[in-house]
């Protein structure tokens, strides 16, 4: 399992007590499903890598050029063989093998591409493109076998944070948040968004981090203050009074609910994987050390509330 902190990516071997390591980190983090590989944006290169976990190898994929300013934005797909871009951020140049696919986006004429996803089974994937004038943003699926792309409007006045596919043709799953204010990112809401006209409904709001899978389980965290109005009266972080972890599905149906003492804890994320499970990661002060340290829960659950197994690593 990887997740993603700043600077690194770590890989956890979960079946076993070997200890974790951390890998080379960058943009366009993508791991195949055996976990034997993941490729990253090698900006110093200027090279798309693919780096062998146990042979600890790195191979260029393709080099890219950067077209102006803005950071390219490239999106690999689960099988590691294809490569969907931005066209105005970036020309790809050969790539290292001809097994690779590359499919360029675009938007309309005064539109960018933001976030692209990928679809499990590689028949689609979608991308946010967002009005530079209105920073109104919609979102584009295309179908990768036919090349065809179509277009749903997404909830008015929020922005795309992170999201999916869900799996068969049940839509989507998008966490969005307002527009950033001058106290930072507010708290979200998580959409369940259907095709065409059927628009998107709100599943579960007030959420501050956010993951999900195809099978339409997702993970939420949410920093619950007694007074809010606290949360934004420093310029520094200020501790929540507890964090509220939630397992929910599509429906916004409850599968486990947990709560953790906010008093020196600085973050929380959750990482749900493709199957059935959840990790928690937290961050705290160390009163002794006078660091932070980071804790690491792994919960194992299924659809029936409550029915879960835990297991704890630091």
């Amino acid at each position: 399992m990887i997740w993603d902190p700043p600077e690194n990516v770590w890989l956890l071997d979960l079946a076993s007590d070997n200890a974790e390591k951390s890998v080379a980190s960058g943009a366009s983090r993508q791991c195949d499903e055996a976990g034997e590989n993941v490729t990253f944006l090698d900006t110093k290169q200027s090279a798309l890598v693919k780096l062998n976990f146990s042979l600890n190898a790195k191979d260029i994929m393709l080099r890219y050029r950067q077209i102006g300013t803005r950071t390219p934005t490239l999106s690999v797909s689960p099988d590691l063989k294809s490569v969907a871009y931005d066209a105005s951020t970036v020309s790809l140049e050969q790539p290292a093998t001809a097994d690779i696919r590359a499919i360029p986006l675009s938007g309309d004429n005064g539109q960018r591409v933001g976030a692209i996803r990928w679809k499990a089974d590689l028949s689609s994937l979608f991308y946010i493109v967002e009005d530079r004038s209105s920073r109104v943003e919609s979102m584009r699926i295309m179908d990768i076998n036919k090349g065809e792309t179509s277009a749903i409007r997404l909830p008015s006045g929020f922005e795309f944070w992170d999201g999916g596919f869900l799996d068969g043709d049940r839509g989507f799953l998008l966490f969005m948040r307002r527009p950033l204010s001058a106290e930072g990112p507010r708290p979200g809401t998580v959409f369940v968004c259907a095709g065409g006209s059927a628009g998107c409904r709100p599943v579960l709001g007030s959420v501050d981090e956010f993951s999900m899978n195809e099978r339409g389980y997702f993970g939420a965290v949410t920093l619950s203050y007694r007074d809010p109005r606290v949360r934004y009266a420093s310029d520094s972080f200020v501790f929540p009074d507890k964090y509220v972890v939630r397992i929910m599905n599509a429906d916004g149906f409850p599968i486990i609910r947990q709560e953790f003492p906010g008093r020196l804890t600085t973050a929380m994320k959750v990482h749900v994987s493709p199957s059935n499970g959840l990790l928690i990661n937290w961050e705290t002060v160390c009163q002794m050390a006078n660091s932070i340290c980071w804790s690491i829960e792994v919960v194992e659950f299924s659809d029936n509330p409550g029915s879960s197994t835990h297991r704890k690593r630091h």
